[in-house]
């Protein structure tokens, strides 16, 4: 519309100064977005690099950073910083799974320094937090079941300890494995002391697994069978020991002849 007044009036002074103050603004628009673009580029190259936050003053955070404080609304800024954090995410995962928890927290903790609201690493470095507690409780466990502390003693005892591990998380697969393995030795305890004729022992170990295991289809089997098994009987006393009987007492009496016979 400028242009077709002008036309009609080339000398116009509004019309001109309106002109030119377009003519800027179409100019510093240019070279607004051609800043942008370097901007954009640059970080592209730091990304592939392996510069997504260091050194400091050259690395793909810092410059996408500059990117949204010219254009806020930058999809392609946004898009590469989104990139970033997940790298913290995959790197922590990959950590976690070869074990190193340590590490992997660190390296999430770095993520959150620059990412305080990325929902994903808050909640990578609760569950990784959890599993740094869950490990040692895992091996302590371990043991507690070699040495046959499966229910007792209290407080010292794989299952309490396990119980401990699926209260800080529920779907812990190894925890749920150790747990089922509880009744399973149990058994294989009890047969040894059921073929060593330790009956007695092996009825109270079955009656308190099956506190902890009421419904174990195989522990209570082998409770009834225990229970039916005869006791052994106990060795007689030697005979020299035993208590006389009235016929020994009777046969043991001097024999006299009543007087007068012959």
């Amino acid at each position: 519309m400028v242009e077709r007044g002008l036309q009609v009036d080339a000398t116009h002074a509004g019309l001109l100064g309106l002109q030119e103050t377009l003519g800027e603004a179409l100019e510093e628009s240019r070279r607004r977005n051609a800043e942008l673009r370097a901007l954009l580029g640059k970080a592209e190259q730091q990304l592939n690099g392996s510069r997504a936050t260091e050194p400091p003053g050259d690395n793909a955070y810092e410059t996408l950073q500059e990117v949204l404080s010219r254009d806020p609304q930058n999809s392609r800024a946004r898009a590469g910083l989104r990139a970033i954090a997940m790298g913290f995410e995959t790197s922590a995962r990959a950590l976690w799974e070869t074990g190193n928890l340590e590490e992997g927290i660190a390296s999430v903790e770095k993520g959150l320094q620059l990412f305080p609201e990325n929902r994903n690493l808050v909640a990578l470095q609760q569950a990784l937090s959890r599993n740094l507690e869950i490990k040692p409780l895992l091996a302590k466990a371990g043991q507690q079941l070699d040495t046959q502390k499966w229910t007792q003693p209290a407080g010292d005892n794989a299952y309490e300890t396990l119980q401990k591990v699926l209260g800080l998380d529920a779907k812990n697969t190894q925890a749920k494995a150790l747990l089922r393995s509880i009744p399973e030795r149990c058994e294989k305890v009890v047969l040894a002391k059921q073929q060593a004729g330790n009956l007695q022992e092996g009825v109270a170990l079955v009656q308190e697994t099956l506190r902890y295991f009421p419904d174990e289809p195989k522990l209570l089997q082998l409770l009834q069978e225990l229970k039916a098994t005869p006791s052994a009987e106990p060795d007689p006393l030697p005979e020299s020991n035993s208590p006389p009987t009235r016929a020994r007492q009777e046969q043991d009496k001097p024999h006299v002849r009543p007087f007068g016979t012959f």
